[in-house]
């Protein structure tokens, strides 16, 4: 309806303004003959009068008609052409761009599983490798269990053989008594060894549970290269980065994280980081001096994402410095 007004309102404009002029033009250029005898031709004056009704009287009518029908066309059926090209323009247009977003839909899927394929590919073989140190470390652990009952019994053994001789010395002779503490010494060292070993277990036993848990993280795999993809593409945005370095740098937003996150490590994967945003996010910011304007929880959520595998990356690192010191000879 509002082509067809648009039209009409180009038909009326024409009819008001240009008729006129278009068929002064048109005449114009359908006579040229006449006006160039008439204006440029240097001749006797009778002989171009007569030039000038013979053209006149032959062309006239014709030259009429034809001046009439140019005007009629420009005023009435170009403008109805002109919305028809258009028409035609915007659905082509339409039609690229429609084309343009499903070329791109195809790209991102296309990535999308390139990314999934090299994920799966190294998480997996970052399991592997888990499973193969949970496996040593179990042997170990079992091995330890061994040797600590047989402590456990050469210990009471000891024991009762030492009491008995102690028990022989002190009723017998007092030359004995230096003996005696040396046997006593040497009982303690055994129950501190004792203590020690159980210390060292359990030390195994809780870092096997750390791993376990890092594991089961819902994006297994390995953790720096997970890390360093979501650190590009979350920070690549200008807005994201500036708050990521604001976050960094608040004492309290550390301390709130650190307590946050080491209170839920036993059920790290079921980890609710999001939590965090309706408790503290007004604190924060009103710390981190933040426009609400332009802040979106999504991207408030992303930076929290960033700062969990941050958390993970270092956890990892910290269980791989608690095993190389654990290898080490008791």
């Amino acid at each position: 309806m509002i082509s067809w007004n648009g039209a009409k309102n180009a038909v009326r404009q024409r009819l008001n303004d240009n008729v006129i002029l278009t068929f002064i033009i048109s005449l114009i250029i359908l006579n040229w003959k006449p006006l160039y005898y008439l204006f440029f031709f240097d001749g006797d004056q009778a002989k171009k009068i007569k030039y000038i009704e013979s053209e006149l009287s032959n062309d006239t009518i014709c030259n009429f008609l034809i001046a009439i029908g140019i005007t009629f066309f420009y005023g009435l059926v170009y403008p109805f052409i002109l919305i028809l090209f258009n028409g035609i323009k915007n659905k082509y247009l339409i039609k690229e761009e429609e084309n343009r977003k499903d070329l791109l839909d195809i790209i991102e899927e296309s990535n999308k599983s390139e990314f999934k394929a090299e994920l799966a590919k190294t998480g997996t073989k970052t399991i592997d490798q888990l499973e193969n140190k949970i496996e040593e470390k179990e042997k170990r652990i079992k091995e330890l269990e061994e040797k600590i009952v047989g402590l456990n019994l050469d210990s009471q053994i000891n024991s009762k053989e030492y009491e008995k001789t102690i028990s022989e010395l002190k009723s017998s002779n007092s030359i004995y008594t230096k003996k005696i503490n040396d046997l006593e010494r040497e009982n303690n060292t055994l129950k501190q060894n004792k203590l020690k070993v159980e210390s060292y277990v359990n030390s195994y036993y809780g870092i096997l549970q750390k791993i376990y848990n890092l594991i089961s993280f819902d994006y297994q795999g390995n953790i720096s290269f997970i890390y360093n993809h979501y650190f590009n593409s979350i920070l690549n945005n200008e807005f994201n980065k500036e708050y990521y370095n604001r976050i960094l740098e608040s004492e309290e937003f550390e301390i709130i994280f650190k307590d946050y996150a080491e209170q839920n490590t036993d059920s790290i994967h079921k980890f609710n980081f999001e939590g965090i945003v309706p408790t503290y996010r007004q604190k924060l910011e009103n710390e981190l001096k933040i426009n609400n304007e332009n802040f979106e929880s999504s991207n408030f959520s992303k930076i929290l994402f960033l700062f969990r595998l941050k958390w993970l990356k270092e956890n990892f690192e910290t269980i791989e410095r608690e095993l190389a010191e654990l290898n080490k000879p008791v």
